[in-house]
């Protein structure tokens, strides 16, 4: 991208997702950002920067969506507080924000949203990928809404393929979001701002940062950088 780079803040934990933090950067730099860390602890980076990815990792605590903790593991608390808090300021500031697997349940639960703690519970057939040689192929075929920011980002094609690596999934929408794709099972696979909203989020189930050797993963970073160097 052409002009300077805007800051786009990449949350991860101070516990783990090294490997995601590393492929959230360069799928961010690759698309014309500047990526700046945000870990528990860096909530003053914040303000400086343009537009936000909230990455993958461990799931998220269900007392923040009014559950009982029936399958949610590896909490980690000051990175939900953390993440909460970016949700927060990027709406008060119409900063876009982007959502990777538990980034966009998490945004749908900043929005006071829920979600199901194991998706194979609700979802007849569903089943989480665990080959690691798996999460980089996409093999999961999605139904994308027409006229929506992810259909953008796939030039049109509404019955695109993407990877997938999650076990939780969205169960009651939040505020001020619509969905913008399901799975074959009805699952909910991307969610957006409702139309008409001027602030740009955007929430995928899936890694495009993994599979960034596809042009639409990559379209996807290079949509919120833009929406940044808007703001």
């Amino acid at each position: 991208m052409i002009g300077k780079r805007p800051p786009i803040g990449i949350t991860t934990s101070q516990k783990s997702g090294r490997t995601l933090w590393v492929f959230s950067w360069l799928a961010v730099f690759l698309a014309g950002g500047k990526p700046v860390k945000l870990m528990p602890g860096s909530e003053k980076r914040m303000s400086t920067c343009d537009g936000f990815l909230i990455t993958g990792g461990s799931d998220i605590n269900p007392d923040l969506y009014g559950h009982k903790n029936t399958g949610s593991h590896f909490l980690d608390h000051p990175r939900d507080q953390l993440e909460l808090s970016v949700v927060k300021h990027a709406s008060a500031e119409n900063k876009p924000l982007l959502g990777i697997c538990r980034g966009a349940q998490m945004i749908n639960v900043a929005r006071s949203g829920t979600l199901h703690q194991n998706a194979r519970d609700i979802y007849e057939g569903f089943q989480p990928t665990e080959s690691l040689l798996a999460k980089v192929f996409s093999r999961r075929f999605i139904e994308v809404e027409p006229a929506t920011l992810v259909a953008r980002t796939f030039k049109g094609d509404l019955r695109p393929r993407v990877n997938s690596l999650h076990r939780q999934s969205v169960q009651t929408l939040g505020r001020g979001l619509q969905v913008s794709a399901r799975d074959a099972l009805g699952m909910v696979q991307a969610l957006e701002s409702e139309q008409g909203q001027e602030q740009f989020v955007l929430g995928v189930q899936w890694h495009p940062e993994l599979i960034l050797y596809r042009p639409s993963s990559l379209r996807m970073f290079r949509a919120l950088v833009r929406a940044a160097q808007n703001t």
